[in-house]
């Protein structure tokens, strides 16, 4: 299965963001108001110099790995498999199950990395097992706000990881002369993910999960519901 590869990186007032399934690049939108962005006021001997404040991307976790920015609403109602009309938002909680056909490395669905000023991440669609219900597939166009606790990774052991056409391209938006904060996501792990209900038939256009299937009771099964993001909703994961 093809990994996707996100970045984000500030513009002067705005934040970019960028998605490559492939060496081609695209631009899928600006941000100027979120939860993750944060000005940063100079000091006030810069001000005295006409320093303007910067822009920053603040991580949606703290040090201890909780939900920094009260992104996770425990409102919204848990994905039932029953009364989930597709287009709703629900909640999700579960064992990260790779889907097939799989590749080396898919172990790792999600390696994200936050350098103050530009964020990278690494993905595949993955499938949620969740007690009672058949595999729930995991599918975002934009990148996802991941929750957990975060190791200190500087961006060149970060990339050391990465194996993707566009990562030239992604390096010449993304720099750091220190460390940033990394997460990372391997099946096995449990989950909680809040985001959109989508017909696995109708989403072949924002989701590449054409002819994929998941491990339910010792066989392969084709997804019957997606749980993902839409435009100007953005997915979060959280993991426990």
């Amino acid at each position: 299965m093809t990994r996707t590869l996100h970045w984000m990186h500030i513009e002067g007032p705005r934040a970019v963001e960028h998605r490559a399934r492939d060496e081609r690049a695209e631009i899928l939108g600006f941000v100027e108001e979120a939860p993750y962005l944060r000005r940063a006021e100079p000091s006030l001997w810069a001000r005295l110099f006409g320093a303007e404040p910067t822009l920053e991307l603040a991580t949606p976790f703290d040090t201890a790995g909780r939900d920094a920015l009260g992104l996770f609403d425990a409102r919204t109602e848990v994905l039932d498999g029953e009364e989930d009309p597709f287009g709703s938002i629900r909640r999700a909680s579960g064992r990260v199950v790779c889907l097939s056909p799989r590749e080396p490395s898919d172990d790792v669905v999600l390696r994200d990395l936050w350098l103050g000023a530009a964020r990278l991440l690494d993905s595949i669609h993955f499938a949620l097992e969740t007690p009672g219900l058949a595999p729930i597939a995991i599918a975002f166009a934009q990148m996802p706000l991941v929750i957990g606790a975060p190791r200190e990774r500087s961006l060149e052991a970060h990339v050391a990881d990465l194996c993707h056409p566009a990562l030239s391209s992604a390096l010449t938006n993304v720099s750091s002369s220190g460390a940033g904060r990394a997460l990372e996501i391997r099946e096995g792990d449990t989950l909680e993910v809040l985001g959109q209900t989508w017909d696995p038939d109708r989403c072949d256009r924002r989701f590449d999960l054409a002819g994929r299937t998941a491990s339910y009771r010792e066989r392969q099964q084709p997804i019957q519901l997606v749980l993902g993001d839409a435009p100007g909703l953005r997915m979060v994961i959280r993991a426990t």
